[in-house]
């Protein structure tokens, strides 16, 4: 038989649950854990990440200007070429893979700075390359693993910023920019002025600059904001002296004053909880130091020790190898598991569209700009209009990208939609731009493209953001440069086979954009993806 306190008691706690409830809700909103600046030296992590995709990108797009007179005077031939290039978009790729699984156990900063090191170095002794095979070393794998481990300029980034994120993407979208725009001029004028070798000299003191905006890659936990502290009601509630009777008048003051004791001894648990964990850390990390203390206390007391060895015994065998491999074992080990926990994710839906969509319009956005050239040259166009052409949708790239990220930070921004109709436009371009004839129409479409392009390369990280979650981000970029570094060894191939086997730039275009129209439709799974995955997540917890 009950009594009539424990009888009260259920009745309190029934009458007060909800009001526990939103007391606790509002003191956890209004105390939280250290934010992301969102600015401050936020901003100079932006200049720094511009300043080496600036560098990358000069460096990749404009790799034919500064190195095929040279490559064409070895007598490479255009498979040779087409080899050595590719090799270095594919190493790329693949540091690329590895470089969020290095940044969880080395940081950003020192990942970045080997990368941009690696790369001004590589591409330095390049300049003494006197064969394809040494280029092939220097600087199809070395500064191609160099860019690779240098590209994590997003990562740190988007710590950095929450509420503003898209506009620090634009700091990016300048750098890359820029590269694009000043990379093939500044190259030839290096090569007129200083001849190849010379050229190649001094763009590798210039990237060498890259290494300098890594080292402003700080920890974001140096520049995290703590919040103010809580409302006088919360604070009152969470001190020691004053929260039984504060809890008492937020709670009900028609109940007796021993109902609210309760709440005051799990606050004031839950506030000297901390203090024991800062304890606890003090006292393990002074651990060691104690027990060797009493090991030697104990050795001295019987008058020897384990650390020397009488005079005429031989010491023990102590054998340093196996111990070196074991100690050069465990990181790798730990490195391997961590790449392979992270390449885990393809086994999501929602990661299997991701990583397959960007894929295929990378693969379809490099083949397009390879063959616009050669078919405006083989429509009886010069190469001038071609480049003017490309001109004017890179600057067109360039604004569409900066704009939309920009934008991307405001509520009513629908990014999903604007991702999908950047793909469907690409798609839709580039498959009339074989139709056209006239150097004006050429310029529209390749207008659209840039556009749609700069659209989709502003909102793809941010969007993939939204998709997977920040703390996911990582490990699928991770996954998306394993698929583009295989796909480069199997779609560009491809597209060139077709090319040869129809002998026309319009059926290889179409190729292309089949290949986007597919991520398009890819991403109308995205809902069925994601409620598939949040039906894991909940069996996972359920069971667990």
């Amino acid at each position: 038989m009950f009594s009539s306190e424990a009888l009260n008691d259920q009745e309190y706690e029934g009458n007060t649950t909800a009001e526990t409830k939103d007391v606790y809700t509002q003191v956890e909103e209004d105390v939280q854990g250290p934010q992301p600046p969102d600015g401050g030296w936020g901003w100079v992590v932006g200049l720094g990440a511009a300043t080496v995709d600036m560098m990358i990108t000069m460096l990749g797009n404009s790799s034919g200007i500064l190195f095929l007179p040279q490559l064409l005077q070895w007598g490479a031939s255009s498979t040779t070429v087409a080899v050595l290039l590719n090799t270095y978009m594919v190493s790329r790729r693949l540091a690329g893979t590895v470089t969020a699984t290095l940044t969880k156990e080395f940081g950003f900063r020192r990942v970045a700075m080997t990368g941009a090191l690696l790369t001004a170095t590589c591409l330095t002794l390049t300049a003494f390359a006197t064969s394809p095979h040494y280029f092939f070393v220097s600087f199809s794998l070395g500064c191609g693993m160099g860019c690779g481990l240098s590209s994590v300029g997003f990562l740190i980034l988007s710590r950095y910023f929450k509420r503003r994120r898209g506009l620090a993407n634009t700091c990016l979208a300048v750098g890359v920019g820029l590269g694009n725009f000043l990379g093939p001029l500044f190259i030839q004028l290096l090569q007129d002025t200083y001849g190849h070798r010379g050229a190649t000299l001094v763009l590798g003191a210039i990237v060498l600059h890259g290494f300098l905006g890594t080292t402003l890659y700080h920890p974001v936990e140096w520049h995290m904001k703590f919040p103010p502290r809580p409302h006088p009601q919360h604070e009152a509630l969470m001190s020691p002296k004053s929260s039984a009777k504060h809890a008492h008048t937020v709670l009900d003051n028609s109940q007796p004053r021993h109902r609210s004791e309760g709440l005051n001894v799990k606050l004031k648990e839950l506030s000297e909880s901390h203090q024991s964990l800062a304890s606890c850390r003090r006292l393990s990390d002074n651990s060691l130091d104690l027990v060797s203390m009493a090991s030697m206390t104990s050795l001295e007391a019987r008058g020897t020790t384990d650390l020397t060895y009488h005079e005429g015994r031989e010491p023990p065998h102590t054998d340093t190898g196996p111990n070196i491999l074991r100690s050069l074992r465990r990181p790798f080990t730990k490195f391997i598991k961590g790449l392979l926990r992270d390449l885990a994710i393809l086994r999501r839906p929602t990661a299997l569209i991701i990583a397959t969509g960007i894929t295929m319009v990378i693969n379809a956005q490099a083949n397009f700009i390879m063959m616009v050239p050669f078919a405006m040259q083989a429509g009886g166009h010069s190469l001038q209009t071609a480049a003017w052409c490309l001109s004017v949708s890179g600057v067109i790239n360039l604004l569409v990208r900066i704009l939309t990220s920009t934008l991307s930070d405001y509520s009513w921004f629908n990014m999903r939609f604007f991702y999908l109709l950047s793909m469907f436009t690409m798609a839709a371009s580039i498959t009339v731009f074989p139709l056209q004839t006239q150097t004006e129409g050429m310029t529209v479409v390749l207008g659209m493209w840039g556009a749609a392009m700069g659209m989709f390369l502003g909102l793809n990280s941010l969007h993939t953001i939204s998709v997977v979650g920040l703390d996911d981000y990582a490990a699928m970029m991770g996954a998306w440069n394993l698929t583009l570094a295989l796909s480069f060894v199997t779609i560009g191939p491809f597209l060139g086979v077709v090319r040869d086997a129809s002998d026309s730039y319009a059926i290889s275009l179409w190729v292309a954009a089949f290949l986007v129209l597919v991520s398009f439709l890819l991403w109308f799974l995205m809902p069925a993806a994601v409620a598939y995955d949040e039906r894991m997540k909940a069996k996972q917890v359920s069971s667990a």
